[in-house]
């Protein structure tokens, strides 16, 4: 062998059992290629297994209203309640809440559903009708665009309010 140059290394453990030079880049590839299988089925089956409602729970899966392209009503303890969006010029959307019987004004709070993306409270103004209530506004920018999917929640007095679905909307429906 010339000088200067080792011959090539044999690890063992042991001796019972001992790998080549070669195999160790075999047993490299092996294993990246066993932690992608596990990493693509970790991300096809995760999300699936989060969104899907407990076996034990025994709760039925909250229905969902969406009232871009749907009548969101309900029966509250005081009557009749509907939630209505309407998209106005560019952007703006109008939300009208009619909820008789309140002692404290409503507010509604926007969350996003597809992304977390904080709490926005917007305050109704009462209209000229007795229980009914309206806020115009802009839907906070996302970088998924019209996409995003908000969640719209009702809190009286600072209470979240029982509601039997959820109000979810995305402004791409809007267009």
């Amino acid at each position: 062998m010339p000088a200067g140059i080792m011959p090539p290394a044999r690890f063992s453990c042991d001796r019972k059992f001992s790998i080549q030079p070669g195999e160790v880049s075999m047993v490299r590839v092996g294993l990246v290629v066993l932690f992608l299988a596990v990493m693509a089925v970790a991300g096809w089956w995760l999300p699936q297994w989060l969104d899907a409602p407990s076996a034990d729970s025994g709760a039925d899966p909250v229905t969902t209203c969406r009232p871009l392209t749907e009548s969101c009503r309900w029966t509250s303890d005081n009557g009749p309640a509907e939630v209505t969006l309407v998209p106005l010029s560019g952007d703006e959307l109008q939300l009208d809440l009619i909820l008789p019987g309140l002692n404290a004004k409503p507010l509604i709070v926007l969350t996003g559903e597809s992304m977390y993306m904080g709490e926005y409270p917007l305050a109704l103004s009462a209209t000229d009708q007795p229980g009914h209530y309206r806020v115009s506004f802009v839907p906070p920018f996302c970088t998924t665009g019209d996409e995003m999917v908000w969640r719209v929640s009702v809190r009286i007095g600072g209470e979240a309010a029982e509601l039997p679905f959820r109000i979810l909307f995305s402004p791409s429906a809007a267009s």
